[in-house]
């Protein structure tokens, strides 16, 4: 009986060794899933706990949920539009802790309580970082779709400069051009 109960010992230790950290996964998030696409702007978070088999990500908006596909992950939410108001693109990523395997799921809307209770969102999930736009990136017609709607006013303040004039177009509801007094 003691050298099953020591073989245990040996197998569970070297599970746990084999298994990756938060600060790990956060890496390979930002190497293999952002940088690829870091022409664009994108907030990542991570939740500070691990989910588990079966656990309920509940999103806002339309109350949809994913359920956590691996016994134990890290779980990340990428804004892929964080200037942009709801609904938008953004990622969900579940990732393996024993294998760093991951699962990206394409989404519309953030975890909740990201839009309710923004402080709440906070205290489950860090704000790891937001990566700007890279100008020697970008070759030809950088758009940028402000979605949310806007009342008598609306400030666009980029923070690089492309070297080159900005054109700015203004659609209604329906879609046609709105020429602003600028």
């Amino acid at each position: 009986m003691k050298p099953f109960v020591f073989l245990l010992l040996i197998l569970f230790s070297v599970n746990l060794s084999a298994q990756i950290t938060r600060d790990e996964a956060v890496d390979i998030v930002i190497s293999e899933i952002i940088a690829p696409d870091s022409v664009w702007y994108h907030h990542l978070y991570s939740r500070y706990e691990k989910m588990y088999f079966n656990d309920t990500l509940w999103l806002d908006g339309l109350w949809d949920y994913h359920l956590c596909p691996f016994e134990e992950s890290w779980v990340f939410f990428i804004d892929d539009e964080p200037i942009v108001f709801w609904a938008h693109p953004c990622r969900i990523v579940f990732m393996n802790v024993s294998n760093s395997e991951y699962e990206i799921i394409e989404e519309e809307w953030p975890p909740h309580p990201f839009l309710i209770e923004h402080e709440n969102f906070m205290m489950q999930w860090e704000w790891i970082l937001g990566t700007t736009i890279n100008p020697e990136q970008i070759k030809v017609n950088l758009r940028l779709h402000v979605l949310n709607p806007f009342r008598n006013q609306l400030k666009i303040d980029p923070d690089y400069n492309l070297g080159e004039s900005i054109q700015y177009q203004l659609n209604d509801s329906e879609g046609s051009i709105v020429n602003p007094d600028l």
